[in-house]
């Protein structure tokens, strides 16, 4: 638990590259420790839920019925930040990858957008490209938001998949840029990458 917490102070805290970070062998597994959620559920404790019913904007009404829950899922869960919509929107045996070491449960993921949250501001994400086949969406995305601990505003983008379970979102695998995000925040140096494949 200490070490994961200090991962997360340093993310969210820091500008400075931690010092286990000069061997760039140790970058994928930081990537993935400081976005590990297993051990947080102690540290914030979880709202009330309610479920009212979910306006369909306009523009939507249009839209596949997959591809207009991937597009209410950011707006509501992200971009408004009603953690209560987790519930109406996630189903209960849902797993998410690509989020932390090990695939998130719904209570799993709930403890990673409070933990996102408390850490990031003004989440904005876009669904700029959207495509859906029978009960299954892919997405590409752009996301913007704010660092609280230093005001810092960052923007990086990504691939989602979905599958549709019950009129919910099931399993989904996520591939965003959290090492672009990392860099933008100093945590680590531009040319990490480059340095780890041995090349620049």
């Amino acid at each position: 638990m200490e070490e994961n917490t200090d991962l997360l102070a340093t993310l969210f805290t820091s500008q400075r590259i931690p010092p286990f970070l000069k061997s760039v062998r140790s970058l994928p597994r930081f990537i993935f420790r400081t976005f590990a959620l297993e051990e947080l559920h102690s540290s914030y404790a979880l709202l009330p839920l309610k479920e009212p019913s979910l306006p369909i904007p306009d523009e939507r009404k249009t839209m596949g019925t997959t591809t207009r829950l991937l597009h209410n899922w950011f707006d509501q869960v992200w971009n408004q930040g009603r953690y209560e919509a987790i519930d109406q929107l996630m189903h209960p045996n849902s797993r998410f990858h690509g989020l932390g070491p090990e695939p998130l449960s719904r209570d799993d993921f709930k403890a990673f957008h409070q933990a996102f949250n408390g850490a990031f501001s003004d989440v904005q994400i876009t669904v700029e490209r959207c495509t859906e086949e029978g009960e299954s969406v892919a997405a590409w995305c752009s996301c913007t938001l704010t660092h609280r601990a230093t005001g810092k505003p960052c923007h990086f983008s990504g691939a989602v998949m979905g599958e549709i379970r019950d009129g919910k979102l099931g399993d989904g695998w996520n591939s965003f840029d959290f090492l672009g995000l990392l860099t933008q925040l100093g945590v680590v140096g531009e040319g990490v990458m480059g340095e780890a494949l041995g090349v620049g």
